[in-house]
């Protein structure tokens, strides 16, 4: 079935009324926030450790079980990623990854095991 003219007649036809006044004036209005709810903040802290511990994981050749574990050990997930989550989540994710790697092996005593 092809969308005619009259199935958009209640969307803007110039980019210009676009321009979001709130999250929910989107094009879409209450439709994007009804079935597209913005994130909580406890989502987006939460989405950040998780992405945390995965690049970690990846740039250290381990497992994210194994990250997940040592960081919990070295107290970093709460007292250190969730903390501070609004200062590091500004930062690169090389340069944070890095960070990490380096308090991680700091908290651990410097073992590689």
């Amino acid at each position: 079935m092809m969308a005619t003219n009259k199935d958009y007649k209640d969307q803007p036809t110039d980019a210009s009324e676009w321009t979001a006044k709130e999250p929910s004036a989107a094009p879409y209005g209450d439709l994007a926030s009804k079935y597209m709810p913005y994130p909580s903040e406890d989502q987006l802290q939460m989405t950040f450790v998780v992405s945390c511990i995965g690049s970690v994981a990846k740039s250290t050749h381990r497992s994210t079980q194994e990250v997940y574990e040592k960081m919990k050990h070295a107290n970093m997930i709460n007292d250190y990623l969730f903390k501070h989550y609004d200062v590091l989540h500004t930062e690169s994710r090389e340069n944070l990854t890095q960070e990490l790697i380096a308090l991680l092996q700091l908290k651990e005593g410097g073992q590689n095991d």
